[in-house]
């Protein structure tokens, strides 16, 4: 992948992550960050849904046409506690013992893309002054008129550091 792709790719993931539960947006972050400093590249598909679409996509297979795709009315996805991964140039198996690492566990053998932060433990302290800092710096970008990625890029390169990662 180009460095640009990268970036636009962190980009994207980035609304993903800032749809989780506040306490747990870093190890999204450090997941991220510690899987695309080996050269594993994900893309995030979902991670806050509706009861409404929870409820819709249950249907689904069931009472409406397609193939089930949930199992459950009550997905941690609707808690904010869950998101979608889609590995890009390698499998699961490879960052979910890295997604570990920060508590995010990936439990459902039959839901391959599904990762939870329900054991997500609090923030390192040296991470918690440079997280907030990072997430109001990409909630400043996503109010101006474009998303100013050499800025974004620059602030996940600072939490790099910050986790060891570089």
């Amino acid at each position: 992948m180009t460095q640009e792709e990268i970036t636009t790719l962190r980009a994207k993931n980035t609304d993903k992550f800032l749809e989780l539960r506040t306490h747990v947006q870093w190890a999204a972050f450090a997941f991220q960050d510690s899987c695309f400093g080996r050269g594993f590249y994900f893309r995030v598909s979902e991670a806050y849904r509706t009861q409404e679409r929870q409820n819709i996509l249950y249907a689904q297979g069931r009472w409406m046409p397609g193939k089930k795709v949930t199992w459950t009315l009550t997905s941690n996805h609707t808690a904010r506690f869950a998101i979608d991964v889609y590995p890009l140039n390698c499998k699961h198996n490879q960052i979910a013992p890295i997604a570990a690492l920060f508590g995010i566990t990936h439990p459902l053998k039959d839901d391959p893309p599904h990762y939870e932060f329900t054991d997500v433990g609090e923030m390192p302290v040296q991470v918690a002054p440079l997280h907030v800092q990072l997430s109001q710096k990409i909630r400043a970008l996503k109010r101006s008129k474009g998303l100013r990625l050499k800025s974004l890029t620059r602030a996940i390169d600072r939490l790099k550091k910050m986790l060891g990662m570089i």
